[in-house]
């Protein structure tokens, strides 16, 4: 691959990377925002529990053995203004399942089928510097491309262009310390 194209490379998957951080931290943050509103208001309700259900992940570990993290969800029912409204899939936030029936919710009054666990936690600023590191990633990735383009970052590969001119394609003369090129025993006589 060239050293221009490679450079294309990294400044492509910066800029999709720069992009995906504003869309999704946007719509992270809107909706963290969204629930300190909820929160605020402070409108809940009890909710009947219908169903439950665990979901269990495994985890490679470079430095151990294999870990396993169970978490638990249930989907509720309530009833908000003399309507029903089912929320299908609430985080419990628990190592087990409830011992009661009912949970409390957060109940949006504009919107009433959106409502969530009175135990999510969102932090707008936390979330913010979360999708910030991103941000750098992909800034970081965008200069590394412009360098790697522009031939002031070699990342220690060779490319064609280090061989050839690249506008006669000629090739260029060898540097004698090259350790990429076999040279004749003459060819350190000649200093």
């Amino acid at each position: 691959m060239s050293r221009k194209r490679l450079g294309m490379v990294f400044i492509v998957l910066g800029i999709g990377l720069f992009i995906f951080t504003i869309i999704i931290g946007y719509i992270g943050y809107n909706d963290s925002v969204r629930r300190e509103k909820i929160r605020d208001k402070g409108t809940t309700v009890e909710a009947t529990i219908t169903r439950t259900w665990s979901e269990t992940t495994s985890h490679n570990s470079k430095t151990g053995p294999r870990t396993h993290s169970t978490h638990y969800y249930c989907s509720a029912k309530y009833t908000y203004n003399g309507a029903t409204y089912n929320n299908s899939k609430i985080n419990l936030h628990s190592s087990t399942y409830p011992k009661a029936n009912t949970i409390t919710l957060y109940v949006d009054p504009d919107e009433p089928s959106y409502s969530f666990y009175t135990r999510d936690s969102d932090d707008p600023i936390g979330s913010l510097v979360g999708y910030a590191v991103f941000g750098v990633v992909a800034i970081v990735l965008i200069i590394a491309g412009v360098k790697v383009y522009k031939g002031q970052i070699s990342l220690g590969v060779k490319t064609i262009e280090d061989y050839y001119d690249e506008k006669t394609y000629d090739q260029k003369p060898a540097n004698k310390y090259d350790p990429y090129v076999t040279y004749s025993s003459d060819d350190y006589n000649n200093n």
